[in-house]
């Protein structure tokens, strides 16, 4: 018997149904690092800074796309460590079918700690596809993608 990877686990642990229901993952946006204070209260370091980015899994027949935060270890070997329930656009988590992330990125990067990193207070842009026809963007807090967790 082989034992499951720490991505298989935590997926199949945290999100049942969705790996065994047909869901596979379909596409990840970059990951952006954040340091989980609000800005100029606490210095980025190691033991505070992970980084988060949007996992899409994809349901072939009919196909619907689903997307969770997943929150991964800010320094080598990136373990995961959360995964968030699925985000909810409109009708809500999974009822649009093709509504996806494509994407997360800080609305206002900053240099002195990389345009990559940012705070719990910072905004973060999530583009989307909607209907394969057009796009959006929707604006959310950093502390927002990180609600609601399961830990890995």
């Amino acid at each position: 018997m082989a034992i499951a990877s720490e991505p298989d686990r935590c997926s199949q642990t945290l999100l049942p149904g969705v790996v065994a229901d047909g869901w596979k993952i379909h596409h990840a946006s970059p990951f952006i690092s954040v340091t989980l204070c609000r800005r100029g209260e606490c210095e980025p370091g190691a033991d505070k800074t992970v980084m988060i980015g949007i996992i899409q899994f994809k349901k072939a027949q009919p196909i619907r796309y689903r997307a969770h935060v997943l929150v991964i270890s800010g320094t080598a070997p990136f373990r995961y460590r959360s995964i968030s329930p699925a985000l909810e656009f409109g009708r809500g988590a999974g009822r649009d079918p093709f509504v996806y992330i494509t994407t997360a990125t800080w609305a206002r990067p900053r240099v002195e700690h990389g345009l990559s990193h940012g705070f719990l207070d910072d905004e973060v842009l999530l583009t989307m596809g909607v209907n394969d026809r057009g796009g959006g963007v929707v604006s959310v807090r950093a502390s927002e993608l990180l609600e609601r967790h399961a830990a890995c």
